[in-house]
């Protein structure tokens, strides 16, 4: 995963320039374990917009529930933002709380 200072602004590859986003605040939307990938809804650039994001990146590959709040890093690509590191804020209390 992804730390907040390894995530370069844009990364160039194949001659495609794919710009990063630092880590923003979202809410898990929808997850559907069945298709694996479902959305999350991020404030990206002023204003709130939906991310792709497979359940790979969730952690022993298990959705979130809808409306868990997280921290991602998405990427802006031809089909839409797609989230390409994810972190649960819910863990990150339960680290503070302990």
């Amino acid at each position: 995963m992804l730390k907040e200072d390894e995530c370069p602004e844009e990364y160039t590859k194949s001659s495609t320039k794919i710009k990063y986003s630092g880590y923003l605040d979202g809410v898990v939307k929808w997850v559907d374990n069945k298709r694996g990938f479902g959305f999350i809804e991020v404030d990206y650039k002023g204003k709130m917009q939906d991310a792709f994001v497979h359940i790979s990146l969730m952690k022993d590959n298990k959705p979130l529930p809808d409306l868990t709040p997280v921290k991602c890093i998405v990427a802006e690509t031809n089909d839409g933002l797609k989230v390409i590191a994810l972190r649960c804020s819910l863990d990150e209390m339960k680290d503070e709380e302990e």
